[in-house]
């Protein structure tokens, strides 16, 4: 699979991940607040060296894909994931 630096296609990406561990989740009937997730880069040099991994909770235990999507992409916004994208695609990660 290639490589992305668009952020509306990495945001697919991470919704269709979700949307299989929560369909996962509602199958084994298990709930959880507290998700975590990494942005990896295709690189074949050194390839885990610079992924970012980083974690987020929802308000409530849950397992519906918008809850944990939403708070996925509140946590972005408050700690600047996007830049992680952007610092990487211009070489300073």
């Amino acid at each position: 699979m290639e490589g992305s630096h668009d952020l509306q296609r990495i945001k697919g990406e991470f919704a269709i991940a979700i949307s299989q561990i929560c369909y996962r989740m509602r199958a084994y009937g298990i709930r959880a607040n507290n998700y975590s997730g990494m942005f990896g880069y295709n690189e074949y040099e050194n390839r885990s060296a610079n992924n970012v991994s980083f974690r987020f909770v929802t308000d409530m235990y849950t397992n519906i894909d918008e809850y944990v999507y939403e708070a996925l992409w509140k946590r972005s916004n408050q700690h600047s994931l996007k830049h992680v994208i952007i610092k990487r695609r211009s070489g300073i990660l």
